[in-house]
């Protein structure tokens, strides 16, 4: 009778444990390179600092060509390298579209190589992103995120939800650039305990 006590106590905490919370914050730097009236190039670099473990998360660096088809519809492909403790080299189909000067819409689908190991694995991603003009120049930023794997990898923990971003924070010219800085909370599922991580997130575009 003990031990089936045990075991149900146990169950309990793995199966509706409440989500590990983590601290981080993410720095990005973006930047568009128009080439003529169709082709631009595309870069960004990424840092992301866990509090938790006192260091660097992950690096991302990534870069492309872009290809506007209209004023409010673009494709691209990016190549992007992924340093998280290994290293992955990911490309990435890329489409945008703008509904209006308020909301857009990207769509990406993601090729993923690990650095030794051959279970590749594709990913799609689709973000939903919200302005509202406050006052001058300055903007309410909403974004959301969510990540799904269309291939069953062991490494992605063979899960269809990957992972779910949701941002609220601000956009504003300072400097000749743009910047978008708020809090961003990202919410990973995982076999034994979810995680949530909640993220002080500062992008500059220029």
């Amino acid at each position: 009778m003990k031990l089936v006590v045990v075991l149900f106590v146990v169950f309990l905490n793995v199966s509706f444990a409440a989500p590990k919370e983590t601290p981080g914050a993410w720095f990005g730097l973006f930047h568009r390179k128009d080439l003529n009236d169709h082709f631009s190039m595309w870069g960004d670099y990424q840092l992301r600092y866990s509090m938790e473990e006192g260091g660097m998360q992950q690096t991302l660096f990534r870069f492309g060509p872009l290809y506007r088809i209209t004023k409010r519809q673009e494709i691209g492909l990016l190549y992007g390298f992924v340093e998280f403790g290994v290293k992955e080299y990911r490309t990435t189909f890329h489409h945008q579209f703008f509904v209006n000067p308020k909301l857009s819409l990207r769509s990406r689908l993601e090729y993923r190589n690990l650095e030794d190991n051959d279970d590749d694995s594709l990913r799609f991603r689709y973000l939903i992103r919200f302005l509202h003009a406050l006052r001058g120049s300055t903007s309410l930023l909403i974004w959301e995120e969510p990540f799904a794997n269309l291939t069953s990898d062991e490494w992605t923990g063979e899960r269809s939800f990957d992972r779910n971003r949701f941002f609220v924070g601000i956009r504003f010219p300072a400097f000749g650039m743009d910047f978008e800085a708020g809090y961003l909370n990202q919410f990973i599922p995982r076999s034994n305990r979810d995680t949530m991580e909640h993220l002080a997130l500062l992008y500059v575009y220029y």
